[in-house]
């Protein structure tokens, strides 16, 4: 079925009889956007181009480049490897990843280097095959700085790293270039809001944008209503949102507040305070575990999140957290725990769920 509504691309016009030749150079040199139709207007054919590559299309001087309306190709490929087959090498295909992050209308891809000269290309794919997603952006680098960022880049799309991410019945709004967010643990999330008892005091540290906070009191058992949760951060970009989702999403047990973990703990009022803390920052919790354990009431729930040796699984997390709980006068019994995902060949990020006994003197 033909799409009958044109879209506004750079288009090459072509006098028919040297449409052929151009046809073919423009194939030859990747330059033929396979996502509009060719179609003919008065004596030429126009031909749709890929605008990163203009300069090398002006460059062959087959024609007349400016902008035109054209339609869609008809086709509906049915994976990305399909759409793409025409324009990359078997070389190229083996390095094509084909899934992404998907963060409300943002694709996040992954462009291995050697594909780093068909991004756009691999992006308006994207776009393509899924009318839904809006922005196509490809990481820069990893996860780092002291806000946890990783930045992404927009190859094609809407020119914007800003979206509304609906999760468990739940909507976050979010910048992926000015705070963290992964939609990877969306079930993560709903499994603590499912441990959550009535009336608790809940502390949520590297809070984000609240995702934890909000789903926590939208999605526990009407019962089991949380008596407050308190999110600290100390990202001011996430902050601002967080207070923007509690208010989107109509929370009403929920306190932000802006600041260093160890330093917000030390306030009087949060010594003994905690029925259930979350610390959902695995490159570097176990060093804030004894400001935890200090805002811990005795039977406490810790969700602690830290990366560990693959081969090792639990128990060297086990092991340090159970050393840092010694020295500060507590026990830890290890209730469960799970992997969340696998990190790297050698890492693997695990997720402990603790309880607190504390020493009576």
């Amino acid at each position: 079925m033909s799409n009958p509504n044109p879209a506004k691309t750079l288009a090459l016009f072509v006098p028919k009889k040297s449409a052929q030749g151009a046809h073919r150079l423009l194939i030859q040199h990747s330059a033929l956007d396979h996502l509009y139709k060719i179609r003919h207007e008065g004596g030429d054919v126009v031909f749709p181009v890929l605008p990163s590559l203009e300069k090398k299309v002006r460059a062959l001087k087959l024609g007349a480049l400016r902008e035109a309306a054209l339609e869609k190709a008809a086709h509906r490929p049915l994976s990305l490897q399909e759409l793409l087959a025409p324009y990359l090498s078997e070389q190229e295909m083996a390095r094509l990843v084909g899934s992404f992050d998907l963060v409300g209308d943002i694709a996040v891809l992954e462009i291995p280097d050697a594909l780093a000269h068909q991004q756009e290309r691999i992006a308006r794919a994207v776009l393509e095959l899924y009318p839904h997603v809006k922005v196509a952006a490809k990481k820069t680098e990893g996860t780092g700085g002291p806000y946890r960022i990783r930045p992404v880049e927009v190859i094609a799309g809407e020119k914007r790293t800003r979206t509304v991410c609906k999760e468990s019945g739940c909507e976050f709004e979010v910048d992926l270039n000015e705070v963290y967010f992964t939609p990877r643990f969306c079930t993560e999330r709903l499994r603590i809001a499912g441990q959550a008892k009535a009336d608790e005091n809940i502390l949520v540290l590297f809070a984000g944008v609240a995702p934890y906070a909000i789903i926590i009191e939208k999605k526990t058992n009407p019962k089991a209503q949380p008596a407050k949760i308190v999110c600290i951060e100390l990202n001011p970009h996430a902050i601002a949102l967080a207070k923007k989702n509690v208010l989107l999403n109509k929370c009403r047990r929920i306190e932000i507040i802006e600041g260093d973990v160890k330093a917000v703990l030390v306030q009087s009022r949060f010594c003994g305070w905690a029925d259930r803390i979350l610390m959902p920052h695995p490159s570097d919790s176990l060093s804030f575990l004894p400001s935890a354990l200090r805002a811990a009431k005795d039977g406490c729930v810790i969700h602690l999140y830290a990366f560990t040796p693959t081969e090792a699984g639990e128990a060297d997390v086990l092991a340090r957290a159970g050393q840092i709980s010694k020295k500060e006068g507590c026990a830890l019994a290890l209730l469960s725990w799970r992997e969340v995902r696998p990190y790297s060949p050698t890492l693997t990020q695990v997720v402990l769920d603790l309880k607190v006994k504390k020493n009576r003197a």
